[in-house]
């Protein structure tokens, strides 16, 4: 079930392609073994695929979801075997717990390996030429999906095949964007700014611009005087009969100062402060 999803996990207009080493079975070529999962296998009940001799017989050629899966998401068209290589290793950093993380902060869990290419040798040249890439003699990462569940349900597979395809298209993001100023909308009730630093904010997407193709909700927590700021700032917004906008300036690191970062990073990166601006603020102040 699980190579099922790996193969089918990208769409046909996605900007990726996501690659298993294993080969298709015997008699299939890549396509019509995606048509036969997406037609009688994704999303189905088990009581169903058990019914369809051609389901189960192709489930059987593709082993049982115990065994490791080998796969690697490439971008659509990329032969640089460094870029899909930053690829695997932003996608780990996105599904894996590090010390100080939030556990319930991580969707999806899958590790991440590498090919040496001269323990691979032609096989490694292989797979390479599968995923479109160079043929040289760089390493590969790949990412590896191990399930112990011998029963595991259908339905939840492709589910888990649906998280991997977001976190997929922000860790492209997070390689590919540039880096523009980003601008979010205070959605908090008037009177939230009681005794509580923190606020919350909703990103302003934005579907001409393509780092602006996101949705998130955030919360900021601000220190006494840049609560005070944004008091005032909320009032001049509101005299003015404007939204209360907040847009990023640059993000702040304890030891490497600042910082020109992305969204994604903005917003992950570990031990980052962010600096915003007041949009609406004829001051320009910051916080």
């Amino acid at each position: 079930l699980f190579y099922a999803m790996w193969l089918t996990v990208a769409r046909d207009d996605d900007p990726f392609v996501c690659v298993p080493l294993q080969d298709v079975p015997e008699g299939y070529d890549v396509e019509s073994a995606k048509k036969l999962v997406m037609d009688k296998i994704a999303y189905k009940p088990l009581s169903e695929i058990f019914l369809c001799k051609e389901a189960k017989d192709f489930l059987t050629l593709c082993g049982p979801d115990t065994m490791i899966n080998t796969f690697v998401v490439n971008f659509k068209g990329n032969k640089d075997v460094a870029k899909c290589n930053k690829l695997q290793l932003a996608l780990s950093d996105a599904m894996n717990i590090f010390v100080g993380s939030d556990s319930s902060r991580v969707p999806l869990m899958l590790m991440q390996s590498s090919f040496g290419a001269k323990a691979h040798g032609e096989g490694l040249l292989v797979f390479k030429k599968k995923l479109g890439l160079y043929l040289g003699e760089e390493d590969l990462n790949v990412m590896v999906n191990t399930c112990m569940n011998p029963w595991q349900s259908n339905e939840s597979a492709f589910e888990i095949g649906d998280l991997l395809r977001n976190i997929v298209l922000n860790a492209m993001g997070r390689i590919e964007d540039e880096i523009v100023p980003h601008r979010f909308v205070h959605c908090d009730s008037k009177d939230s700014l009681g005794e509580s630093n923190t606020i919350y904010l909703e990103y302003l997407t934005c579907s001409d611009i393509l780092e602006h193709h996101y949705q998130a909700s955030i919360k900021v927590q601000m220190s006494n005087s840049d609560k005070e700021m944004v008091k005032k700032y909320r009032l001049i917004c509101k005299q003015n009969g404007q939204p209360v906008v907040f847009e990023t300036v640059e993000g702040v690191h304890p030891k490497e100062g600042s910082l020109k970062l992305n969204l994604y990073d903005l917003l992950h990166r570990k031990g980052i402060e962010v600096r915003m601006r007041f949009f609406n603020d004829p001051a320009g102040n910051m916080i």
